[in-house]
């Protein structure tokens, strides 16, 4: 009877670790074009040191902005940081301009999803057509890219510069589909 009760009792655990495991893979969906098309609101923009682990926010607390994919394959973000000062007339001073102009990130551009997954994300190739930084035009930017739920999830592919500090990190967004 002991026996029985044992293989009863690992039977059942082995069926609830394949079914997290199960859950698990359904929370995680593969990207494709159809799932992607829409608004996105921002919910955190973050730099990851590659050699610390340490996580930085690029545009400070509660960053604001929206991501946008069409079904003709273009991309259009702003990312803002919610911090930002208004000016106090316009035009803004000079000291002002670059406060603003540091504290967001716009671009443009068409995407490319590659279908084949990479480290259980989806590839995206995002070159920048118009951006609030000129340097990222006409430039390839790769992400790795995932779907849990209602939000979407983007790490740079492969690890980039942070322009502010020179350090090597991985940038990450984290978005949550509008309604």
């Amino acid at each position: 009877m002991g026996r029985l009760r044992a293989r009863s009792v690992s039977t059942a655990i082995a069926t609830a670790i394949l079914m997290t495991l199960i859950n698990s893979v359904h929370a995680q969906q593969a990207v494709t074009k159809d799932k992607i098309i829409g608004t996105w609101k921002l919910l955190s923009f973050y730099d990851e040191s590659v050699e610390s682990g340490k996580k930085t926010n690029v545009l400070g607390a509660d960053p604001r902005g929206y991501l946008i994919f069409t079904a003709d394959d273009r991309v259009a973000l702003i990312y803002v940081a919610a911090s930002r000062e208004t000016p106090k007339s316009l035009p803004p001073t000079a000291t002002e301009a670059a406060a603003l102009f540091n504290s967001m990130l716009a671009y443009i551009g068409r995407y490319k999803i590659d279908p084949t997954p990479t480290e259980g994300m989806t590839t995206m190739i995002v070159p920048a057509e118009i951006a609030s930084n000129p340097l990222i035009e006409g430039r390839d930017r790769g992400f790795l890219v995932r779907a849990e739920g209602s939000k979407l999830i983007f790490k740079t592919n492969p690890p980039t510069r942070n322009p502010a500090t020179g350090e090597m990190t991985t940038r990450n967004v984290i978005l949550e589909r509008e309604p």
